[in-house]
């Protein structure tokens, strides 16, 4: 099947008010995910495996007005829920099991989205003092992860410059904790108070063309 076709196809939660019977479709962490809620009470559910130390975010690329975005875990615990045109902090997976990420709209509301969940463990590792490179898909955010210690001082430098409204970065801590950020193009120095995994998201919110960067976590030490 083509990959539009399957995205269009993938998770259609269709509530049978006769049976009340919901009807959930997995997906793969990582893809990009595009549907549309057409009707008043209808909903799109997705459904994969988490397990635990897991690190997920979801990136929002597109939404629609009074529209949700939900994550539940196997136990039903409500992890986050927002405007799916928003991306989320970091999140750290604790039960194993099969999570529910379901996009609605609330008082009737419909319209088109999309959205990629991500999972940090794929993100590219940075290497200090070497130049990082990428491109900006519109409206999505991009990923990365490296190892840090308390007192470590880095500096973010940016080898892009950037259009107005070009997008922002933020910086994760080991416990999901946005630690700083800025607009893409604005160097900041960074201290860290923990030993762990970081993770730098980058992010696009011109509608136009894609775009090329560069940037350098910079240790300050050497």
């Amino acid at each position: 099947m083509p990959a539009t076709a399957r995205k269009r196809s993938l998770a259609r939660l269709q509530f049978d008010q006769l049976e009340n019977r919901l009807v959930l479709i997995p997906f793969a962490i990582g893809e990009r995910v595009d549907g549309t809620i057409l009707q008043l009470g209808e909903a799109d559910a997705f459904t994969f495996h988490g397990s635990p130390a897991q690190r997920l975010y979801l990136d929002g690329i597109s939404g629609f007005p009074l529209g949700t975005a939900m994550l539940t875990s196997p136990s039903g615990a409500r992890l986050f829920e927002l405007d799916p045109t928003w991306d989320s902090n970091t999140l750290t997976v604790t039960e194993p099991g099969t999570y529910q990420l379901r996009i609605a709209g609330e008082y009737g509301s419909t319209g088109a989205y999309a959205f990629r969940l991500l999972d940090l463990a794929d993100a590219p590792v940075v290497v200090f003092d070497a130049t990082v490179s990428g491109t900006f898909v519109p409206h999505e955010s991009n990923l990365y992860q490296f190892r840090g210690a308390a007192g470590m001082q880095l500096n973010l430098e940016w080898l892009t410059r950037f259009p107005p409204n070009g997008g922002d970065w933020t910086l994760y801590g080991p416990g999901n904790q946005e630690i700083s950020g800025g607009m893409n193009g604005t160097d900041r120095g960074l201290t860290l108070h923990g030993e762990g995994v970081y993770a730098i998201e980058v992010g696009n919110a011109s509608t136009g063309l894609p775009i090329d960067y560069q940037f350098s976590l910079r240790d300050m030490r050497t």
